[in-house]
């Protein structure tokens, strides 16, 4: 599906010849009462700013550590970076990524016969159905429930230009220092910025 679109309450713009900053975020990583504090908070915020705000308050929520953060288990973690850099060259372009405890981040250009919202549902389903496995299989399963591993909705942004295309990627590699998991970004090892330095 190309162009603006929704598939609940955010808007999304599919455009293969756009890089997109999405990100995915575990079920249970932002309880509702959260998304409404947010909501209260923002309300005296410029209307033009208060999308800019939402998204920075709901992004220091999730470095926060909240819910399961499965993710947090290397074998898990390795799961979803696999996945995001599987048709890398194939079905999109990879810029970007870090995987964090209960959420990623992706910088990427999809190809045009191989959506966003096509290349984001695949990634989910599949390393839903991994996780969900090694979750059994390694005695979780009881936590985890009959729900869905991955939040319905995912958050994007387009790159508008150079400037912002640096400061993505810059939040990106930064996410895990940032969040106070590793002291320099190529020390996390589910992160493009690991990439480069073994590149």
């Amino acid at each position: 599906m190309k162009g603006w679109h929704s598939r609940g309450y955010l808007p999304h713009l599919d455009n293969p010849e756009k890089i997109q900053h999405v990100t995915l975020h575990l079920a249970d990583s932002i309880p509702l009462k959260a998304i409404r504090r947010i909501d209260e908070a923002i309300k005296l915020a410029p209307e033009n700013k208060r999308g800019i705000e939402k998204l920075q308050r709901l992004h220091d929520y999730l470095d926060a550590g909240y819910g399961s953060c499965w993710l947090k288990h290397g074998q898990l973690a390795d799961i979803v970076a696999n996945c995001i850099k599987f048709f890398d060259g194939e079905r999109l372009d990879l810029h970007a990524f870090v995987v964090m405890p209960n959420h990623a981040h992706v910088l990427f250009r999809p190809y045009p016969d191989w959506s966003m919202q096509k290349t984001v549902s695949s990634w989910k389903s599949f390393s839903a159905r991994e996780i969900k496995a090694w979750l059994f299989d390694n005695g979780h399963g009881d936590k985890l429930g009959d729900g869905p591993l991955w939040q319905p909705e995912y958050w994007d942004r387009y790159i508008r230009d150079e400037s912002h295309y640096k400061r993505v990627v810059d939040y990106i590699h930064q996410n895990p220092v940032k969040a106070g998991l590793c002291q320099r970004a190529e020390d996390w090892p589910w992160s493009s910025a690991a990439d480069i330095r073994e590149a």
